[in-house]
């Protein structure tokens, strides 16, 4: 699982600089980037979504100065890796191999191939301070009834 990990999160072993094309949603995420809610990235497959999460990743690095090591980055579409848990058990892992200090900011891709992903993304951020979360999804009309009906007041949406 390390392999992969680094394989997501490559700032954690080299410096990281945003090469994609700049996203005009940037502006839109930064002043939520302080605050508690879960910032959900929403649409259709191919618009970008990934991209505007690794501009953000880039922002927090080399703007804002968090430690590369503080962010943590989840592909839940990888076929390397079971889908079931996979919140759970890659931030386990990640605690274990990183143990990173203070805040972190987690990312979490393509969050709708995950079962049930609500529940564990309504406890993190229930009861983890000191975790930022940021998710993008796929499927827009399904994440939006979800996000609405169990995370109601907890989550900024961004199409």
């Amino acid at each position: 699982m390390r392999d992969i990990l680094v394989d997501w999160n490559p700032w954690w072993e080299k410096p990281y600089t945003f090469q994609g094309v700049k996203r005009d949603k940037l502006h839109e995420i930064l002043p939520w980037i302080k605050r508690k809610e879960i910032v959900s990235v929403v649409g259709v497959r191919r618009t970008g979504k990934t991209t505007l999460l690794f501009e953000v990743i880039d922002y927090l690095i080399n703007k804002e100065k968090i430690n590369p090591k503080n962010i943590f980055f989840v592909k839940a579409d990888d076929d390397r890796i079971a889908i079931d848990g996979l919140i759970d058990k890659t931030l386990d892992e990640y605690h274990k191999l990183i143990n990173p200090d203070g805040k972190i900011f987690v990312f979490i891709d393509e969050i709708q191939e995950i079962k049930e992903w609500q529940k564990t993304i309504k406890r993190i951020y229930d009861l983890k301070e000191n975790v930022k979360l940021f998710i993008s999804g796929s499927n827009a009309s399904i994440l939006k009834e979800e996000l609405s009906s169990l995370l109601a007041g907890r989550y900024a949406s961004f199409e």
